[in-house]
This record gives structure tokens, C-alpha cells and sequence, in this order.
């Protein structure tokens, strides 16, 4: 009986210690909640990646490394950077734009969209030849009344003309590369660090001195609200890719010409149309992926000018083997799997970011505001572009976006999509980073 007793009250002993140290874990675990920055876009989750695995993974970084974060302050106060000299490329100059050459059936079958055309017309500069005169006109009206439709709809962004209004509905689908296009493509075979160092927690005891197992913990990180590399004076001008979908050319490129500029203080224009050789020839308007541009740049001589090659965005072009090398890539990383801070950090840190998402209905006709259209299984394909910075307006925050679709659209070429929420696949499909020798 007595022995009986003494199991008994041995068990109760053991549930009220397992109790109490139960709550302890509690307590430490609301502690250490604590001691992270609440706001997802400022505080960093490491479970989702393994900051050993060095080779793989573009944000392992030694732990003794004390300068990341002043690194990253001193390119968020720093001034615009000052050039000497003029930008190495030259940029060409826009085509002069000709007069509309309308006769009376062309304004007969515009009617009431003959305004509109005419307003297109000088706001993106789009010389159309009389021969296609008439089926510019239809396809012009078929975007007008589907625009017209959407401006109808509530929205949170404002939307407004299109360049691409002039072309057929496959036309403007042909921009947009399809999924199938990305299947077995190659993997980058260098990686560049990011500038995030992850902290382990040491090894703790309990008040009752029992062994804690160690765990991982995050750490805070102290980014800014909004940051933005036009304020640096590093990016080149927004460009214009026309009617061919060589957005991934586009998209590869920018980050290239920012980390030249940021490493040698001096501007660069390079060719988008040397990239042709990446491909067939005679692809490049098909559309293609930003990773595979970089793999060839990465393992070729490296990229031209723009002057030395210009962009001729045409289905007939030839892929030029001999040139003269402006730039040469040293590495590239993608910044997956995504998470807020990390990228913002290296957003910073690194530079431009190359990325690409699925467009809706709604894309090419936006004008302003925060982009947040989610995409179906409608939408019209995969686009390429960059991202330059980030912000938040009225609690919602955002990504900066360079296209190359000219200054006429969107924010003077620019726009910003709504961070956080994956739309449309922005922060799941990829997203690289580049390094310049």
C-alpha cells in the first residue's frame, strides 16, 4: 500500500514539472516572438532554408561577418552617384513619329474611337503603315471597347491606353511567353551571396537546470520602409521592346548595366539583340527566360553595346558571335525560395532583381497605383522585368517594377505591384541576381 502511494505521488510530481517547464517553453517562445520585428517585411523566418549548405544557397553568409548591415545602411544614405563622362552605348534617339495617313473609310470605321486612336497615336508614337492601316484600325477598336469595359470595373489601380492597342489579340498574346517554354531549363552554375547572415541561438538551461535543445532563431533586421535605385542614379533609361517578346532579354540586362554602373560609377547601354544568339536564330521575339541569358552570358565572352549591336526587335535577326566585350558577368544567383526581408535586403545589398510573372487582362493597360489584379486561368503568359525597389502606401505594400515597354506607359515605364501575396506569381517563378566582373 505504502509502495503504491509513493508511484502515485512520483506521478503526480512528474506532471506538474513537465507543466511547468510546458510553460516556460511557452514564456521563452513569447520572448523571442518579441524580439523579431512583427512586420513581415522586416523580419526574417529562416525554417524554410539551410543556412549550412553553402554551395546552394545564396544567403548563407559566416556568422562573424559585423559589416552587413553597415553595408546596407551606406547604400540606403548614400547620394546619387555622380558620373564622369558620357554613358558608354549611347542611346539611340526615338524614331520621329509620322502623321496618321486616315482617309474617309478608315475614319467611317473608327466612329466614335476616332479620338482615342488619334490620342494613341501621339501618346505612344506608333507609326503605322497605310498598307496596314485598315487592320490597325479594327484592332484598335476591339481594345478600345475591351479597355472601355475595364475602366467600368472597380478598381484599386487606374488603367488607360495600351501600347500594344493597335495589334490583333494573338498578337498581343505572342508577347507573352508560355510555361512550357521554361521546362528542364538549365541551372545557373554560379551563385552570388546575398548580404543576409542568419544568427544561431546558443545552447540555454532551465531555471530547474534540465538541457534545452538549440534552436534556431531569427534575427531583426533593420531595412528601411522604402527603398528605390532610381534615386541612385544607376539605372538606364527605360527602354521600348516593341512588338517582340524579348522581355527576358530586357529583364537580364537591366540588372547588368545597374551592378556596372554601381561597381565603376560610370553608365552603360548594352545590346539586348546580342542575346539573339541565345536561342535560334531568329527567335529571339518568341519569348525565352532570363536564366538561360545569363548562363550564356556567364559562359561566353560576355555582352556588347548597344552601339555595337542595336536592338532591331524583328523575327529576322541574326545572332553577331564576333564583338567587342563591354561587360563581363562574374555570377548570378536566384534569390528562391522567397521571403520578404531576405530579398529586400538583397534588393539593397546586390542591386535590381530579374524576375517574371503571369499577366491578366488588366496588365497592359495599366496607368497607376498599386497593381493588385490577381491572374486566372486566363491570363495571357509569363513576362519578364525588373524590380528596383520597394515601398508602402496607405499600409500596402509594394514592389517597384521597370518594364521596357517605354515611358508612355504605366508610371513613366514603371509601376507597382502589390508585395507579399505572390500575384500572379511574381515572388514563386524566379528571381535573379547579378554580379559584374
Amino acid at each position: 500500500m505504502r509502495l503504491s502511494f509513493l508511484f502515485l505521488f512520483f506521478g503526480i510530481f512528474l506532471i506538474l514539472v513537465t507543466a511547468s517547464e510546458d510553460n516556460e517553453t511557452s514564456e521563452e517562445r513569447n520572448e523571442k516572438s518579441n524580439e523579431v520585428d512583427n512586420d513581415a517585411s522586416t523580419s526574417i523566418e529562416d525554417e524554410e532554408y539551410d543556412e549550412d549548405d553553402d554551395e546552394s544557397n545564396p544567403f548563407s553568409f559566416d556568422e562573424d561577418d559585423e559589416d552587413e548591415d553597415r553595408e546596407v545602411d551606406e547604400i540606403v544614405d548614400s547620394k546619387p552617384i555622380d558620373y564622369e563622362g558620357d554613358p558608354i552605348g549611347e542611346w539611340e534617339d526615338e524614331e520621329p513619329l509620322e502623321p496618321l495617313d486616315l482617309d474617309s473609310e478608315d475614319e467611317e470605321e473608327l466612329g466614335d474611337d476616332k479620338d482615342d486612336f488619334i490620342e494613341f497615336h501621339k501618346t505612344f508614337k506608333e507609326n503605322v503603315k497605310k498598307a496596314n492601316m485598315k487592320q490597325t484600325v479594327q484592332n484598335f477598336k476591339i481594345n478600345n471597347k475591351e479597355l472601355k469595359e475595364l475602366q467600368n470595373e472597380k478598381k484599386n489601380f487606374k488603367i488607360g491606353k495600351s501600347p500594344f492597342m493597335y495589334m490583333s489579340q494573338k498578337e498581343i498574346d505572342g508577347l507573352f511567353a508560355p510555361d512550357s517554354m521554361f521546362e528542364n531549363r538549365p541551372k545557373p552554375t554560379k551563385m552570388l551571396k546575398s548580404g543576409l547572415k542568419m544568427i544561431k541561438n546558443e545552447h540555454k538551461r532551465s531555471a530547474r537546470g534540465a538541457r534545452r535543445q538549440p534552436r534556431r532563431r531569427t534575427r531583426k533586421v533593420k531595412l528601411p520602409k522604402n527603398f528605390d535605385w532610381r534615386t541612385k542614379n544607376v539605372l538606364s533609361p527605360i527602354r521600348d521592346q516593341g512588338s517582340c517578346g524579348s522581355c527576358w532579354a530586357f529583364s537580364a540586362t537591366a540588372p547588368i548595366e545597374a551592378a556596372y554602373a554601381r561597381k565603376y560609377k560610370k553608365k552603360i547601354d548594352l545590346s539586348e539583340e546580342q542575346l539573339q544568339c541565345v536561342y535560334n536564330e531568329g527567335t529571339m521575339c518568341t519569348g525565352g527566360h532570363p536564366e538561360t541569358a545569363l548562363n550564356y552570358l556567364l559562359n561566353s565572352k560576355g555582352q556588347a553595346t548597344e552601339k555595337s549591336i542595336p536592338y532591331k526587335g524583328c523575327r529576322n535577326s541574326t545572332c553577331r558571335r564576333n564583338i567587342n566585350v563591354a561587360v563581363q558577368l562574374e555570377s548570378f544567383a536566384d534569390l528562391k525560395p522567397f521571403q520578404m526581408a531576405k530579398v529586400k535586403h538583397a534588393l539593397i545589398k546586390n542591386g535590381p532583381i530579374s524576375f517574371g510573372m503571369h499577366v491578366n487582362q488588366d496588365f497592359h493597360y495599366y496607368e497607376s497605383g498599386i497593381f493588385d489584379a490577381p491572374c486566372t486561368s486566363a491570363n495571357k503568359g509569363g513576362h519578364a522585368m525588373t524590380i528596383v525597389g520597394y515601398g508602402e502606401e496607405n499600409g500596402t505594400p509594394y514592389w517597384i517594377v521597370r518594364n521596357q515597354w517605354g515611358t508612355n506607359w504605366g508610371e513613366k515605364g514603371y509601376m507597382r505591384v502589390i508585395a507579399g501575396v505572390d500575384l500572379c506569381g511574381i515572388e514563386s517563378r524566379y528571381m535573379y541576381q547579378v554580379a559584374v566582373k
